[in-house]
């Protein structure tokens, strides 16, 4: 039982205003549509080879797998400064700003590689 409410419960963890919603939110969304996942996986059609529903599947994955290595290079660089010495100047530079906090976001358009070309 929460005294002071779930959200005053989960804020004294400490992660702060937006955190907390937006954890809340996720685990939330996880609670009220899992039931409906596997009616969703077969409506989509995520286990058919090309299906639009696996394209978009296979991009979010691939996008925030991205977002989690690049950010986990960034963290390990401002862990071991010296391993930034190793790279060109170029490299740290485009790491930095293709992933410092706030410049790429994990919902990030993928657009497959035809279209890119096309625009």
């Amino acid at each position: 039982m929460f005294v002071d409410g779930r959200h005053a419960a989960m804020l004294s963890l400490g992660w702060g205003e937006d955190t907390t919603r937006a954890v809340y939110k996720y685990l939330s969304n996880q609670a009220h549509t899992l039931a409906m996942a596997f009616h969703r996986t077969a409506e989509n059609e995520l286990y058919k080879t090309d299906s639009g529903g696996a394209r978009v599947v296979a991009a979010f994955a691939l996008s925030f797998a991205r977002l989690a290595l690049g950010s986990s290079c960034l963290h390990m660089i401002d862990l071991f400064p010296d391993v930034e010495l190793k790279f060109h100047e170029l490299t740290i530079v485009n790491l930095r700003s293709e992933y410092e906090k706030g410049s790429i976001a994990a919902h990030q358009a993928v657009v497959p590689p035809a279209q890119a070309r096309q625009s």
